[in-house]
């Protein structure tokens, strides 16, 4: 029996408020194409098939996915193989994209026309959200000293301003290493 506190199906109850902030449509894009980088990276690799999924909520950009596999004896099934790697990079991107979602603070609307409204404005002005100039110089510095592929230090260069706080502190403990 459930008690009466607990009882989510009584529409005054507090928990229905914050359901209500959830449920609605969503308007999400995903494009996924083959990930000629990563390709390229282990060209050596005979039999590699690699796609890279972008999802976008709203034209923003919320994840960002891989999926690889290899062609061989054991996955010799075209199609399958394939499949798998593409639905591979859709989930990673998928997976990726509930901590942005979150960062975006969603405001889902039902008053007007059903659609998702994201506030931009926290995300742009909020820096708590992205990597701090100070975490930045420390990866920089620890990329110079600890990377000594030029390629892969160029990747570090690449990616260090879409990091969150929280990403930048695992980079740094990786690289402390």
């Amino acid at each position: 029996m459930i008690g009466k506190s607990l009882n989510t199906l009584d529409k005054r109850h507090p928990v229905n408020d914050e359901i209500r902030k959830c449920v609605g449509v969503y308007n999400f894009s995903a494009t996924i194409e083959q990930d000629m980088a990563t390709l390229q990276k282990f060209s050596h690799i005979p039999g590699i098939i690699s796609f890279i999924c972008t999802i976008r909520l709203n034209n923003i950009v919320v994840g960002e996915g891989r999926g690889t596999t290899v062609l061989s004896r054991i996955n010799k099934f075209l199609e399958r193989t394939v499949r798998y790697a593409f639905n591979a990079s859709l989930l990673d991107a998928v997976a990726k994209s509930l901590k942005m979602l979150d960062a975006l603070q969603l405001d889902v609307s039902n008053q007007n026309n059903d659609t998702t409204v994201v506030k931009r404005e926290p995300v742009v002005n909020n820096t708590k959200l992205y990597i701090t100039p100070k975490q930045k110089g420390y990866i920089l510095e620890l990329v110079k000293t600890r990377v000594k592929d030029i390629e892969e230090r160029n990747r570090w260069q690449s990616v260090l301003d879409k990091f969150t706080r929280e990403e930048a502190s695992e980079a740094i403990q990786t690289l402390s290493k």
